[in-house]
């Protein structure tokens, strides 16, 4: 009986460790007075990224494989595809990092805050990080290797496996709004393999 219940517990454990979020997060990013939308959908190591101009309508989307680092940048308007191969070196900073204890609910999410700077650059992001089965989201950053400052900066911090940032905002070191980012919807929910799949009828855009 032991035993049985020792082999229970490791099994349990080990879906927890396995687990991984599969589902729609929506996003919405602003600088200045440009503001953009984005819908990512994630299944294992899939993440297929949509993005929305005015009006909603879809003016692009990227397939990310977080395993075999590739990803695809379609076209829905014209209908085409290519391959964005990542040839930059892995993009850096040297920050400092404060976890607080400070929370709050950020649209439905339990949130901690935490504070990243760097002085050299300017800039001090403010993320509020909720924890979760969100394992694929760093994988994702390193593999779309942005130059974003709050991707880049969300990747220095140490224990940053599993948390996910509700919302990021950065600011210059005199506390001027520089960018937001917010998630406004995050649905766990089944997806369809064919979500991270080049659709049918598309042509490869060849240079």
């Amino acid at each position: 009986m032991k035993k049985l219940l020792l082999i229970l517990s490791l099994f349990t454990l080990s879906l927890a460790v396995n687990a991984q979020f599969e589902g729609s997060v929506n996003f919405e990013k602003s600088k200045g007075k440009v503001q953009v939308k984005y819908q990512y959908k994630v299944k294992g190591e899939n993440v297929r990224v949509e993005e929305y101009g005015n009006g909603g309508s879809l003016d692009g989307i990227q397939l990310v494989n977080t395993t075999s680092k590739s990803v695809f940048a379609l076209s829905p308007d014209r209908l085409m595809y290519m391959e964005a191969k990542n040839k930059r070196p892995q993009r850096t900073a040297s920050v400092t990092v404060q976890k607080t204890k400070t929370s709050k609910t950020v649209n439905g999410k339990s949130c901690v805050k935490w504070v990243v700077t760097n002085k050299e650059q300017d800039r001090k992001i403010i993320y509020w990080v909720t924890k979760g089965d969100y394992n694929f989201f760093i994988p994702f950053l390193i593999t779309l290797n942005r130059a974003e400052k709050s991707a880049v900066y969300f990747l220095q911090v140490d224990g940053n496996a599993g948390y996910f940032p509700m919302l990021a905002e950065e600011y210059n070191m005199a506390g001027l709004l520089i960018s937001k980012l917010e998630a406004t919807n995050v649905t766990a929910k089944k997806l369809q393999d064919s979500d991270f799949k080049v659709p049918a009828g598309y042509k490869k855009f060849e240079r």
